[in-house]
């Protein structure tokens, strides 16, 4: 690519002879404000590559028809500014370029740009600008543009359109009239069946409520495919189309948005209405289910009324910046943007007056895909401290958000509270807010420096303030001191730790066993006082015996103690008592929990059953869980080799709180002797039980079972 110099005291008619004779392979050349006053053939002859031409800001007055004959592979030529007059002369010296598609002539001086005796043809040609060139009435019917796609007539002062005049323009795609005198009732016979984008932005006169009644009245009828409309600076709402995808009504005064503002234009995909004075948009407004961008700045809006938003299940950028919103401090609904689930990019910045205000917590909730926020120029008590006065919970659910402006609010501390939900965050900016230099920004300078997945924008230009700050920079400010009253912290709790080791120690030392000595005696009385309020036993008794045994215990035990005693007792007998279907040892485990005592019938058989030693170590858990001796010991006959009879038997002499041997030393002679052995034992146990009134301990019931 070569630029050509630009220079105001040197004055240049025409180029060199051969000027570029070295550069065949150029492609792009600019000559742009070299104040050229023709193009001479011999000038670009070998500049055969030549794919863009900017020959904008000259004084070319006129095209030599042999001007551009070289450059057979040019695609663009730009020359803007200059002062051509005819478009036949540029259509002659352009004419050998079947590759050219892009032809700039704005701001010349064509003003009747198809006039002449011969016909102007451009084949190739797809963009054309004729912008500023004083056309007062556009006539092509002596021109043929069979590919030209957008056509540029802007600010041409431009007041008649011949009906006939876009015949000339089969296939065009874009026209722009922005900026003209002209009444667009004209084009309502306009023969344009493939245009997608008409401008008609900042018309002079604007659109008046007569001009309104055109559009009213079939204007548009022809432009069945018209996807995009600009009416920017006009002074009337939209009477729109069903093709309709983009629609820009950008400063065009209109105060209110109803159900049936774009009741015919319900495909619509982008609205631009910004720069208006609308203050009250009603419930279901937008019924545009394909609304991907909706922009809403510079107007008046007070308040967001509920399901303003709701049908918009596509938006994906909303601007309200630069409105009225939370002035009174009054909200329709606490949610109003709920239901836009595909909620991209939010912009709530520069709201105005600068009120106190307190929005409520949910004022951003069901944004989860939210992923750009801005709220930004709002310097009131909103944003005063940010740690108290803006609600902890207001960007609770904003998980997927990633850029989050907040500059030229007049923050004072942030808050780490209100920045901890927002786990998807890559970008802050907190730039312009006077930052106090005191402990509560502290983590904020540290987090700000040491967070490798957040960008904090602009860290270096902020500002510290504070009582008897200058103007510091608040990265680089020292705040060391905030961190010191750890140690004190952490000295004072290590110092009463200490303390209280010590102090306990040395009243161990000094006190140990007299604490002991009343624990014992508090442990003792608590058990006591346990033991006083008793259990509820269903047995009296449970019966501990081998099945040889049987027999003998039913004959004299049971016979004795249940039929013939006073009172009567309950026994558990495991061959009457025990429930059917039941396992064995949950049937003993059971009868052994439920009886006050266990009464075991001793005899050789009994010590060598391993279900009877079984019932006896049950019965013996009592004694360490309990603390109560549960056992009754009953032997029938004599067992020569006691010491050797194994643990049951030696459980038995421990259960009875006498030693092995001298109790041991007792069992000789018949069996009357074993049973008197038993007397004397449940008279030694047994007195605390006998002094509790229990019946089967009572001394007068041993007797008679002897």
């Amino acid at each position: 690519m070569v630029r050509g110099d630009s220079g105001k005291e040197r004055e240049r008619e025409s180029m060199c002879y051969n000027a570029f004779h070295s550069l065949e392979d150029l492609e792009v050349l600019d000559l742009s404000w070299n104040q050229l006053v023709s193009v001479e053939s011999s000038m670009l002859s070998s500049l055969r590559n030549l794919r863009e031409l900017f020959l904008g800001h000259n004084s070319i007055a006129t095209l030599h028809p042999s001007s551009l004959i070289s450059q057979v592979a040019l695609q663009e030529l730009h020359l803007p500014n200059n002062n051509l007059s005819s478009l036949q002369e540029v259509a002659t010296a352009t004419q050998g370029l079947a590759n050219l598609t892009f032809l700039d002539l704005g701001s010349n001086q064509i003003s009747t740009p198809c006039m002449g005796s011969s016909w102007i043809v451009f084949p190739s040609l797809r963009n054309l600008s004729l912008n500023s060139n004083g056309i007062s009435r556009l006539d092509l019917s002596n021109c043929s543009f069979p590919n030209l796609q957008q056509l540029n007539l802007t600010h041409n002062n431009m007041s008649q359109v011949e009906a006939g005049s876009f015949r000339a323009t089969p296939v065009l795609v874009e026209l722009s009239f922005n900026m003209n005198p002209l009444d667009i009732s004209q084009l309502i016979n306009a023969t344009l069946p493939n245009l997608t984008m008409l401008h008609l932005s900042s018309m002079n006169p604007p659109l008046n409520e007569s001009m309104s009644a055109y559009l009213k009245n079939g204007v548009f009828e022809t432009f069945q495919g018209l996807e995009f409309l600009s009416l920017e600076k006009c002074k009337r709402s939209f009477f729109g189309m069903e093709a309709l995808r983009t629609l820009i009504l950008q400063g065009c005064q209109i105060t209110a948005v109803t159900r049936n503002t774009f009741h015919y234009a319900r495909k619509m995909e982008f609205l631009d209405l910004r720069d208006n004075s609308i203050k009250l948009i009603k419930p279901r407004a937008f019924l545009l289910k394909h609304m991907g961008t909706l922009l809403l700045s510079g107007n008046k809006i007070l308040t967001l009324s509920r399901g303003v938003f709701t049908p918009l299940k596509k938006l994906e950028i909303l601007d309200i910046s630069h409105n009225h919103l939370f002035t009174y401090n009054k909200y329709d609904y606490p949610s109003p943007f709920a239901g836009l689930r595909s909620l991209r990019k939010l912009d709530l910045s520069f709201q105005s007056p600068r009120l106190p205000i307190c929005p409520p917590d949910k004022v951003l909730q069901g944004l989860g895909n939210l992923q750009y926020l801005s709220l930004k120029g709002n310097p009131s008590l909103l944003f005063l401290n940010i740690s108290f006065d803006l609600p902890e919970q207001i960007f609770s659910g904003l998980t997927s958000l990633e850029q989050l402006s907040l500059s030229k609010n007049d923050l004072r501390n942030i808050s780490k509270k209100t920045l901890r939900g927002l786990s998807s965050l890559k970008y802050l900016d907190v730039s312009g807010n006077p930052l106090t230099c005191s402990c509560d920004n502290a983590w904020f300078q540290n987090w700000s420096v040491s967070e490798p997945n957040i960008q904090v924008s602009l860290l270096g230009s902020y500002h510290c303030f504070g009582p008897g700050t200058t103007d510091r920079l608040f990265a680089y400010e020292d705040f060391s001191f905030c961190f010191e009253t750890r140690g004190i912290y952490f000295f004072i709790a290590t110092t009463v730790i200490t303390l209280c080791f010590l102090f306990t120690v040395l009243v161990y030392a000094k006190f140990g066993w007299t604490l002991r000595h009343g624990y014992y005696l508090l442990r003792g009385w608590g058990f006591k006082r346990l033991r006083q309020k008793g259990q509820e036993y269903q047995y009296d008794a449970y019966i501990s015996c081998c099945s040889q045994d049987h027999e003998w215990v039913v004959n004299n035990v049971l016979e004795k103690l249940e039929v013939q005693g006073e009172p009567s007792l309950r026994l558990c007998f495991g061959p009457r008592d025990f429930a059917p279907g039941e396992y064995y040892i949950d049937n003993v485990q059971n009868g052994i929990s439920q009886s006050r005592k266990t009464l075991c019938v001793v005899s050789d058989n009994y010590l060598e059953s391993e279900w009877c030693s079984l019932e006896i170590q049950l019965a013996c858990s009592k004694i360490y869980y309990q603390r109560e001796d549960p056992l009754v010991v009953v032997f029938m006959e004599e067992i020569p080799n006691y010491r050797n009879a194994g643990e049951g038997y030696c459980l038995c002499a421990l259960a009875c709180g006498l030693p092995i041997c001298s109790w041991c030393g007792n069992v000789v002679g018949t069996r009357r002797g074993y049973i008197d052995l038993t007397v004397s034992f449940l008279t030694h146990t047994c007195e605390s039980a006998a002094e509790q009134h229990s019946p089967i301990y009572s001394r007068k019931l041993v007797g008679r079972f002897v």
